[in-house]
């Protein structure tokens, strides 16, 4: 089995959990859902949910000899799951009014088998017509952000975020019969910067979002990533609050490097609404 190391750049948006409940991102490999969190008055708030995305990925791996691999669309091409439901969490911790840290975590796992209808090139494997392929595509996403309300009145308070996101993905192909396979497995630690929005327009209801938008370009490789959340909170006391949000997640990166052990493109986007409750302490 042969190991490429996938060069990616994932980011998730990040909001002001003293302010804001958050709904990235990332990942994801890449991904990541953001939370919009809105405005607490506990030194340290806890938020569970569920997360339901669409997911849509394509991934193409070269071989060392730089011949293009295929361009694999995983739901369609290896039968992998479209939508999931996935649990997230995250916990922050405020230092007064304007400063919060805050610790996040969202895991997408997915499996799939498939007799495939067209020959499939994946680094230096040939994966041929009607053959039984197994494909995994894993990723655990850990997000820490340092976030800063920058402006607050009455009805609005506006917010900064600064952080990382630590990616753990795990992106395999195989042919059991032949016992062969490719796979990509790789941790990237990406910063991410992101500002966020809170309009409280009754006593316990809020609106917040979160809009994030990344591009680099560097050498060979090139990536881009836009991640946009809203949602709406209602708080049943100053320690509990239910909150529904929706979020939009979309990364792409290639890289056609002559030097580096990987060539290839990635592209993942997915959306959805995400259902949480929030608890302070």
């Amino acid at each position: 089995m042969n190991k490429y190391h996938l060069i990616t750049t994932q980011q998730h948006s990040s909001t002001t959990l003293a302010r804001m409940t958050r709904l990235l991102c990332a990942s994801a490999l890449l991904a990541g859902v953001s939370l919009p969190a809105f405005a607490e008055r506990n030194t340290i708030n806890l938020l569970i949910g569920g997360y339901f995305p669409k997911v849509d990925t394509q991934t193409r791996l070269d071989s060392t000899e730089l011949n293009e691999g295929t361009l694999i669309e995983f739901e369609d091409n290896l039968n992998l799951d479209d939508s999931k439901t996935l649990p997230v969490a995250s916990i922050a911790y405020n230092f007064g009014e304007k400063i919060s840290v805050e610790l996040a975590y969202l895991g997408i796992k997915r499996n799939g088998s498939l007799q495939i209808e067209e020959t499939i090139e994946f680094g230096d494997e040939t994966f041929d017509v009607d053959e039984l392929i197994e494909s995994k595509f894993n990723v655990d996403i850990y997000r820490l952000a340092f976030n800063y309300n920058f402006f607050q009145s009455p009805n609005w308070t506006l917010g900064a975020a600064l952080g990382i996101h630590i990616t753990d993905f795990d992106i395999g192909i195989s042919a059991p019969e032949r016992m062969i396979s490719e796979e990509v497995d790789q941790i990237a630690p990406v910063p991410y910067l992101a500002l966020n929005a809170e309009y409280r327009f009754f006593d316990r209801w809020q609106l917040g979002g979160s809009i994030e938008y990344f591009s680099l370009s560097a050498g060979d490789s090139d990536g881009s990533l836009v991640n946009i959340t809203a949602g709406i909170d209602y708080s049943f006391s100053d320690s509990m609050g239910l909150g529904l949000a929706y979020n939009l997640y979309d990364l792409s990166v290639n890289s056609d490097s002559l030097t580096d052990d990987l060539a290839g493109e990635f592209q993942y986007q997915y959306s959805g609404p995400l259902v949480y409750i929030r608890v302070g302490f």
